[in-house]
């Protein structure tokens, strides 16, 4: 008997292959703002990541801030955090409530959507951003 191997490549969904390659084709710098699905993606890039799906590692309370500022369910938050230059660009799936919030914040535009994610960028920065 002979064994046969099929290599299974990671689909986009995985690898984010759309939405990055988009960021890197724009020259997108600064500090991403992203939930834990897309956190594999970005680290296998060498992208430093606002939180990853080791949550316990970040504690309870971060954990559920974040997910209550990207839901929008404290849209203060997230309006405190998107404001100011500290947050270059943002990747989340798109039934993220976030992402809709940022097709119209001041100084924020969509770069790229696909079936898996969405990207906006900070566009009012001008590059210089502060650090997380």
């Amino acid at each position: 008997m002979h064994a046969r191997y099929t290599p299974v490549a990671p689909s986009d969904y995985e690898t984010a292959q759309g939405a990055l390659t988009a960021v890197e084709k724009a020259g997108i710098t600064g500090p991403v703002l992203n939930d834990s699905y897309t956190s594999g993606a970005l680290i296998r890039r060498g992208v430093k990541v606002y939180i990853d799906s080791r949550g316990d590692l970040y504690g309870a309370d971060f954990v559920t801030a974040f997910r209550k500022m990207a839901w929008l369910d404290e849209g203060e938050a997230a309006k405190r955090l998107i404001q100011g230059c500290s947050v270059g660009w943002t990747i989340f799936p798109p039934t993220m409530p976030l992402n809709a919030y940022l097709d119209i914040a001041p100084g924020w535009r969509r770069l790229y959507a696909d079936d898996f994610y969405v990207v906006h960028t900070n566009d009012k920065c001008g590059g210089r951003f502060a650090s997380p």
